[in-house]
Parts: C-alpha cells; structure tokens; sequence
C-alpha cells in the first residue's frame, strides 16, 4: 500500500514539473517575442525627415511657416531642429534637442524635467506635451505667443531652406538672474558658436569659437557649488569617430565669465586606453560626466566593444582659471 501511494506521488510530482516546464518555456517564449517585437518596433529611420506648418505652402506670398526638422544621430537617437522663415521677421519658433525613441510611433524629449513628444500621425508629425502641465514648455520656444504644439505635414521634396538664417543650433540656457543663449551658424562649411550672456554685472560681451563639425548639445550647471552656473557646450566631430569635444565657461561672482581649462583626454594615459570616439558628455548632479565604449588595442575596424568607460570630472579651482579634473574612473559591461 505504501508502495502504491509513493508511486501516485511521484506520478502527480512529475506532471507537475512538466506542466510547470512547459508553461516555463511556453512564457519566456512569449516573452521572446515581445522582446523581438519592440525592437523591430523601434526604428529611429521611420522618423527621419521635415515636417512643416501649413504657411509652408503659402510661403512665396509672404506666409510664416515652421518646420520640424528630424535626422538620425544613431540607432536609438534623433537630432530634432525646429526652424521658421527669419527673411520677413524675427524666427517665431526655434529649437533643438535630442530625442530618443519612446515608442514604434513617439521620439521623446526631456526639457528641465518636462516631456516634449513628438508622435508620426498619419503623414505627419504631432508636437505635444508629454503630460498637462507640459504643454506650456512648448510656447517657450516660440514668440508672439506662438507654440511649438500642432500637426506638421511631411515633405516628399527637399525642404526649401532659402527662407531662414543658416543658424544650426540654438538653445537658451537660465540660472537664476543670468541667461546664455547659445547660437551657431554655418557659412561656407565654417561654423561659428556665438554665446551671448545677460544678467552678468560688468560684462555681457559676446563670445565666439570656431569648431568642426556639429553641436550636439548644451547644458548649464553649478559644479562647485558656488551659487553662480557653468556653461557647457558639447561638439562631436564630423567624421565617422564623432569624437567629442567641450567649450565651457564659468561665472566668476555674477559678474563675467571665464573659460574653464578643458583636459585633454590623450594626455591621461589610463582613461584614453582603448578610446576611438562616440563619446557623450552630461551633468549629472555635481559632476561633468563622459562616457564612450572601450576598445581592445588589436581590435579591427568593425569590432564590437564589450565594455564602457566612464569618466567623471569636477571643477576646481586652478592658478589661472577654473579646470575640470578627472575625478573617477570607471567601467562596465556592455549588454549585448
């Protein structure tokens, strides 16, 4: 009798291991699939492209109009440019960010910790808030009342750019009192960053640097924690490396600025080991950080990093002027 019961027990055990083994694989096989799917889903190309107001048309009588300009910074990144008619006015809206892929049909933008989205609908492209109480960051970037907000139709053609300035980047940056608006143009294949400070007590002259490439983003800080704001400017080279590079500036008691001394990465023997480029710069908290995946010394052209680097950088003061000093080293893996 006890042989026959511990025979039933085991039998009932082992078709609840099978059943348990088949709903196991059955769920991470649907796991799988979702998994394929969202990534088959995201594709930053179905994006690409320029989207404008309605004026677009009207444009040759004198119309205002608006584009949304959209182009591929990598696979999971957009370079988003908004841009309007400058020849019969001042620019109603402007400007730019990255975004990344929120979604199959959203690129997503955060702007001091609002939602900026911007979802394909149809042929075109709707601009809104990510929430409620984001909708108004998008009159920021606009003048006369206007909003950044709406519909933008697609352009099978190229777009007509004869009608506004060749500025290719524009943000504005604020801390308390004082306002950096960042500008640059292009003429001629030589680009200009123009930073315009305001708020400062003595002086608010221009600045101006030459640089290759693109400007891919801007941020300002208070590193040292001094109660007056760093401005940093990032730029990414033009050839396939995008290597970057920093231009950064300091304000000295609310009353100028300074430039801030930047290190050069192949000086510091430990942190540039296995480094070729597609490196990114970003405040984080206290600390300028900057991150770009490692490669091994023989490594061919076409080989896979397997771990990131990150280095982390604080101001301090120096002899001459402020300067960014490595501070940390770290890595980590790359998930493949």
């Amino acid at each position: 009798m006890k042989y026959l019961l511990t025979l039933i027990s085991l039998s009932i055990l082992f078709v609840s291991c099978q059943t348990e083994k088949k709903e196991t694989q059955t769920t991470a096989s649907k796991e799988t699939k979702i998994e394929t799917k969202v990534k088959q889903d995201k594709n930053i190309d179905k994006f690409i492209g320029s989207y404008v107001s309605d004026g677009y048309e009207k444009r040759s009588e004198g119309t205002d109009w608006v584009a949304v300009i959209v182009s591929k910074w990598n696979d999971s990144t957009a370079l988003i440019k908004v841009r309007s008619r400058t020849d019969k006015k001042k620019a109603t809206c402007t400007f730019d960010a990255k975004a990344s892929q929120k979604d199959s049909n959203t690129l997503a933008v955060n702007y001091e910790g609002r939602g900026i989205l911007f979802r394909i609908a149809g042929s075109g492209l709707s601009v809104l808030g990510e929430y409620p109480d984001d909708e108004s960051t998008l009159s920021f970037f606009c003048s006369g009342g206007a909003s950044l907000s709406g519909t933008y139709a697609k352009l099978s053609a190229p777009l007509d750019r004869s009608q506004f300035a060749s500025m290719s980047y524009n943000k504005m940056l604020m801390m308390k009192d004082m306002i950096f608006e960042i500008t640059s143009t292009e003429n001629d294949g030589e680009n200009t960053l123009i930073i315009q400070p305001s708020g400062l007590k003595t002086d608010n002259k221009k600045l101006e640097h030459k640089y290759q490439g693109m400007i891919s983003n801007a941020e300002i800080a208070d590193l040292n924690a001094d109660g007056y704001p760093e401005v940093f400017i990032y730029t990414v080279s033009p050839d396939k490396s995008k290597k970057s590079s920093i231009i950064a500036y300091s304000v000295n008691n609310g009353k100028s600025v300074s430039a801030i001394s930047i290190p050069e990465l192949k000086d510091n023997a430990e942190a540039s080991k296995g480094y070729r480029g597609n490196d990114e710069f970003a405040v984080v908290e206290l600390t300028l950080v900057q991150r770009f995946p490692v490669y091994e010394d023989n490594a061919g052209e076409n080989a896979v990093p397997k771990k990131m680097r990150q280095l982390q950088y604080k101001l301090k003061d120096g002899e001459a002027s402020r300067m960014l000093v490595v501070d940390k080293v770290v890595e980590f893996p790359i998930n493949q």
